[in-house]
């Protein structure tokens, strides 16, 4: 099942710097499920609308950080579609890790699973297994794979 993306922006009033500026933090939500991304934007509190989430259009760096927070929200909704048109359902953690730059961490099968178990476990034959256990667990592989074997055709 598909859910929305939402993208709030707010600031922390509570944390205010030497400069007297706020951070500018975004919250994303997915499926009732929220993280929060820090922009690395700051501003006055004076100067942001709480129900606009945005800068006021009176400082000089309104423009600039209104784009900014607009391509962030671009980029995320981007990744967001990207993601539900790979994957059958997309979760919050592959936004941001993607949004990150790291990989997007693919969830395996059971039968993929154990073949890669099967895999490692003949690298390891003469080191730390005997051919004797790796035998029996490729034939457990081959036993369950013969019971699935119609689920996942």
């Amino acid at each position: 099942m598909i859910h929305a993306i939402t993208v709030h922006f707010s600031i922390l009033k509570n944390r205010i710097n030497k400069k007297g500026l706020c951070a500018i933090r975004s919250r994303v939500a997915i499926a009732n499920k929220r993280k929060d991304l820090y922009t690395g934007l700051f501003i006055a509190p004076k100067y942001w609308d709480d129900k606009l989430c945005k800068a006021l259009p009176t400082t000089d760096d309104a423009l600039y950080i209104n784009n900014q927070l607009k391509a962030i929200q671009h980029e995320l909704e981007k990744i967001y579609l990207r993601l539900s048109l790979e994957q059958n359902t997309v979760n919050l953690e592959d936004v941001f890790n993607e949004y990150k730059g790291e990989p997007v961490k693919k969830e395996l099968t059971l039968i993929a699973a154990l073949r890669k178990h099967q895999d490692r476990n003949h690298k390891l034959i003469g080191i730390d297994i005997t051919k004797t256990n790796s035998s029996s667990i490729s034939s457990g592989l081959f036993y369950i794979i013969s019971k699935f074997k119609h689920l996942c055709n």
